[in-house]
């Protein structure tokens, strides 16, 4: 997200003297992020990561999307993060494949990220790792694992643990890829507007599958933590919302922008930043609007918060520069009742994924609880 805001500053630049900046800046904040390239199911990677995987062609007509989905079964799973170059941990000090005694053989993999300090240690059992037929074992309740914006699921595993914490308590994960984004097509990212919809297609078609089991939950981060907010005000059969460092509405676009100017210097900073005003920012929604053919209200988690009563947890770190804390708190302000914050000091955007771990882990599992004693909800959304 930084390198990605920082390229768009330094094309901004160049389009100064065009008289179309606002129109610029909403072009690239709704381009793909994969380049626009076609989806179609890939070959699963990371041993033992996922157990399957699928697509499904959604709309509207308008703008069709094909969405990547993968899937990770219940069962048996331990996950820790560690910071590189970190001596090995007791769940990664066995060979892959090692006999751990009771007749028990696990698969162990050890993913890493290059814009991540940490790697990521899972320990799965062998027959519960890789391919293989799904929906044979029920799972208590089902998950969608949403990732933050240029993300791809398949690929870029800094929420990898949080899916073995779900599947280990008794959840099955569907991990998508949400539209213009990771392996999915679609011809621009809208901010929640269509992605709720896609969401919701996927979760009847994982019904009619088999594969939606139990209540439903949705857990995301940043703009998938947003876009699972929207998901719930439009499909009742979402039962809970955890939502990790979310934007709540088209202010945070100002303030990440804002927030990276402050950490430059030189002509291009110097430039930009009389220009970057709350007025701009309303220029370039009413600009992405006009473009994706959204109102004022689509895109906007904390106007749907407010359509419902679904149970939120919200956590952000107080000193996240990509989307700042106030957005947690204008969220949490917004729909009071039903809403829990939990605000880590010190922390950034990313960092209390790993530096957090206990408290994290804690929390999902008391949410995961909750959540397996919810209703179901209806068959299908209205």
């Amino acid at each position: 997200m930084r390198h990605a805001c920082s390229i768009l500053l330094l094309a901004t630049a160049c389009t100064l003297q065009s008289g179309c900046l606002a129109g610029f800046v909403a072009d690239r904040l709704i381009a793909p992020t994969n380049g626009g390239d076609l989806a179609g199911v890939v070959p699963l990677e990371g041993p033992g990561i996922f157990n399957g995987g699928g697509s499904l062609a959604v709309g509207p007509p308008e703008s069709p999307a094909t969405i990547v989905y993968w899937v990770m079964e219940p069962g048996p799973f331990a996950a820790e993060a560690v910071p590189v170059g970190e001596p090995r941990t007791d769940l990664d000090d066995v060979p892959a494949a090692a006999d751990r005694g009771q007749g028990q053989r696990w698969v162990v993999v050890r993913a890493s990220h290059p814009q991540l300090d940490h790697d990521l240690v899972l320990r799965r059992p062998v027959a519960d790792a890789g391919p293989q037929p799904l929906g044979a074992r029920g799972a208590a309740a089902t998950v969608f694992l949403l990732q933050g914006w240029g993300s791809r699921q398949r690929t870029l595993p800094y929420l990898w643990h949080v899916a073995g914490w779900l599947a280990d308590a008794g959840c099955r994960v569907i991990l998508p890829d949400l539209r213009a984004q990771g392996d999915s097509s679609g011809a621009h990212l809208t901010f929640g507007m269509h992605e709720r919809h896609d969401l919701a297609a996927l979760a009847t078609h994982l019904r009619a599958a088999g594969l939606l089991e139990g209540p439903l939950g949705v857990v995301g981060h940043s703009y998938g933590g947003a876009t699972a907010i929207q998901w719930a005000a439009t499909d009742p059969r979402v039962a809970r919302i955890l939502a990790l460092s979310p934007y709540a509405d088209g202010e945070t676009t100002g303030d990440t922008v804002r927030n990276l100017l402050r950490e430059k210097s030189g002509v291009l900073a110097l430039l930009l930043r009389p220009l970057l005003t709350d007025a701009f920012f309303e220029r370039v929604g009413v600009r992405i609007g006009e473009k994706i053919g959204s109102g004022p209200d689509d895109g906007s988690p904390i106007a749907s918060l407010r359509q419902i009563d679904t149970p939120l947890l919200l956590v952000h770190g107080s000193d996240d520069r990509n989307v700042p804390v106030r957005n947690a708190s204008r969220l949490r302000d917004a729909r009071p009742a039903g809403t829990t914050f939990w605000r880590i000091d010190g922390a950034a955007h990313y960092d209390y994924l790993f530096t957090h771990q206990r408290g994290l882990h804690e929390r999902l599992d008391a949410w995961v609880a909750a959540l397996r004693s919810a209703d179901r909800g209806p068959e299908a959304p209205p």
